[in-house]
């Protein structure tokens, strides 16, 4: 009788196999993201939104072929970690670089054999960005105090920027529903103010309101997701941005997404996927899901492809416009 040798596996071993499979997910779900992207921008975005520009030009398969590679093969260079530079590096690779990659194909009107040099150029960046994001790096945590004086500094931008936005806005505020938002934004717009205070209301957008709600989830301070909802409330109704009253939710499926934070990248590119099928094929073009479907394709997807190319085609054109632009 012999006896066979059973492989003894490590915790090593198994942690090598875990991340390598987290990789291959990563992998997949690009590519799956990738088609699922360009079936959006056919199927949705081109024909509901041609007018204003996002058009869709005949293209070659070999083309085809090579931005798909394009697109896909910084993901090579991306490997799972906790670190919060990844998860910015994914946010940039799903919501920018993928959408950037095909609407140049989609949009840009010159022969692919210079356009293909700009998107190797993207590519180059992208893997840049996943290489730096997971360098290894040692820093102390943040401790409470520390938390404490930010709390101080943030609060106390966020009172001023939200009385810069009353006082600028008050005459004009109210809410409104979707199918009004223009004219509140064509109404915020007339207002006149200083480049102070619209760098105040911006920061209050994009940084402070976000703050406010991270600390109150991930600490349950309710208090301060109180109050960057009622401060959302009132940059809507002050400047009709959507963006500012979908923060909170947007903010909830990010921690969702991030739970440990070594696999964000896979997750949020499976999430993607399925929300773009679930979007195109399944929520009817009428009524309020017919804003969620634009507010998702164009303004998530589509706007910063859209931007791209017209960036490329201004500056193809004009050359040097030393921020006369």
């Amino acid at each position: 009788m012999t006896t066979e040798t059973v492989p003894h596996f490590t915790g090593r071993a198994f942690t090598t196999q875990a991340a390598l499979w987290q990789r291959m997910r990563s992998v997949i779900y690009s590519l799956l993201y990738i088609l699922c992207v360009h079936y959006a921008y056919v199927s949705y975005i081109h024909p509901t939104f041609d007018y204003a520009l996002y058009i869709y030009l005949d293209h070659s398969s070999t083309a085809v072929s090579a931005t798909y590679l394009l697109a896909w093969l910084p993901v090579v260079a991306h490997r799972p970690s906790p670190d919060p530079a990844q998860a910015i590096a994914a946010l940039i690779y799903t919501l920018s670089y993928v959408p950037i990659q095909l609407s140049l194909l989609f949009s840009v009107d010159i022969k692919y054999n210079q356009l293909v040099w700009i998107q190797v150029l993207l590519a180059g960046s992208m893997v840049v960005l996943f290489a730096a994001a997971k360098a290894q790096r040692r820093r102390p945590p943040l401790v409470s105090t520390q938390f404490r004086q930010l709390d101080r500094v943030v609060g106390a931008l966020a009172l001023m920027s939200t009385a810069l936005l009353l006082a600028s806005n008050v005459e004009h505020m109210r809410l409104v529903s979707f199918e009004d938002v223009y004219d509140l934004r064509f109404e915020s717009a007339a207002v006149p103010q200083s480049t102070v205070s619209a760098y105040l209301i911006s920061w209050l957008s994009y940084c402070f309101i976000s703050y406010l709600y991270a600390r109150g989830l991930i600490y349950r301070k309710w208090m301060y997701v109180a109050a960057g909802l009622t401060i959302s409330l009132l940059l809507y109704m002050s400047t009709g941005a959507k963006t500012a009253i979908l923060l909170l939710p947007v903010t909830m499926g990010l921690n969702w997404l991030w739970k440990s934070g070594r696999d964000f990248l896979s997750r949020l590119l499976g999430t993607m996927v399925i929300a773009i099928v679930i979007v195109v094929l399944v929520l009817p073009d009428s009524g309020v899901w017919m804003w969620a479907k634009s507010i998702f394709l164009v303004r998530v997807l589509g706007t910063a492809g859209w931007t791209a190319s017209k960036y490329l085609e201004h500056f193809g054109a004009e050359g040097l416009t030393y921020y006369s632009h």
